[in-house]
């Protein structure tokens, strides 16, 4: 159960950063955002970074985090009082970490390729609803991951979920179950299975896992991995295939797409509070959406101490 809350001021003040180069990057969205906030009465401070680490800086600046400079229009308009990413899983895994650590909520208008976050948390990803839920200034707590010294916020994944993603660099989503049966073969067919340690909690054994991904919301590539996944209850969901089903991971993956796969003894979830799995140097990562390359032959997972206020 989410428990609303509501921001205590009126005059807001939005910090809104939009990255133009997004998949579903629309100037009429970014347009529909600006006319809402006036339309409530309120005022936003608007940037276009034009890369990962400008939009980490550009939300740090807006969210007062950088010493010695000032926020843009504070002087007329006041403080920042909630941040707006508009873009994918990656734009919105920058501007949250510096929501994060200002304690201030943060929105965001999906124009990604798989949008993640929205279709996790939001009942629509149409821009004027999301929109329209946003500028209302009500938020819900979202638990927050590490990977590492890195936050996430959706999901991180080895194995099919990168093979997925990278499948797709490019390309189009595809938007019937045959379609995704197709793509999930060939993935699987691309995965090289590891040995691997994996220890949820106090729970540890060895296996040689084709998926494993670590949920803290349901969606991954744009696919209900973990529909059952509760934002707030300060658990990371772990999905594995302990026992390879027959191969057949096409059928796994259209099932996850129609919402009818039951986990059990094939493909199992795990709930816990920390996750460690190795080795894993030299093998690819999904973090909300965004591939990396490994360097380090442990990962550690585990939830941060603070939770994000999401609009919305």
């Amino acid at each position: 159960m989410h428990r609303r809350r509501h921001q205590k001021t009126n005059a807001r003040h939005w910090g809104v950063l939009v990255n133009t180069k997004a998949t579903g990057y629309s100037r009429p969205i970014v347009d529909l955002i600006l006319k809402g906030i006036k339309a409530g009465g309120g005022f936003y401070t608007l940037v276009e970074p034009d890369s990962p680490t400008t939009m980490l800086q550009q939300a740090m600046i807006l969210a007062g985090q950088v010493k010695g400079e000032t926020p843009p229009h504070e002087a007329q308009f006041g403080k920042i009082t909630g941040l707006i990413a508009v873009g994918g899983d990656g734009t919105f895994n920058l501007v949250a970490r510096a929501a994060l650590e200002a304690d201030l909520p943060v929105g965001l208008v999906p124009t990604g390729r798989f949008n993640n976050v929205a279709k996790s948390v939001y009942a629509s990803i149409k821009p004027s609803v999301v929109v329209a839920k946003i500028l209302e200034g009500n938020y819900r707590k979202l638990d927050v991951g590490m990977v590492g010294d890195r936050p996430f916020f959706c999901s991180v994944g080895l194995g099919l979920v990168p093979e997925l993603a990278a499948a797709l660099e490019g390309k189009r989503t595809p938007v019937f179950g045959i379609g995704w049966a197709r793509l999930a073969s060939g993935a699987a067919a691309k995965v090289t299975a590891h040995k691997t340690l994996l220890k949820v909690d106090a729970v540890k054994f060895d296996f040689s896992p084709v998926i494993l991904n670590i949920h803290l919301l349901s969606h991954a590539v744009g696919l209900s991995f973990s529909p059952a996944s509760v934002c707030d209850d300060g658990l990371l969901e772990v999905v594995c295939d302990q026992q390879p089903p027959g191969g057949q991971y096409s059928a796994y993956v259209r099932q996850i797409y129609s919402g009818k796969y039951l986990y059990g003894k094939e493909i199992s979830l795990y709930r816990g509070h920390t996750v460690l799995c190795q080795p894993t140097h030299g093998r690819t990562l999904y973090v909300d959406g965004e591939l990396v390359k490994l360097q380090t032959n442990s990962l550690e997972l585990s939830l941060n101490a603070k939770q994000l206020m999401l609009l919305g």
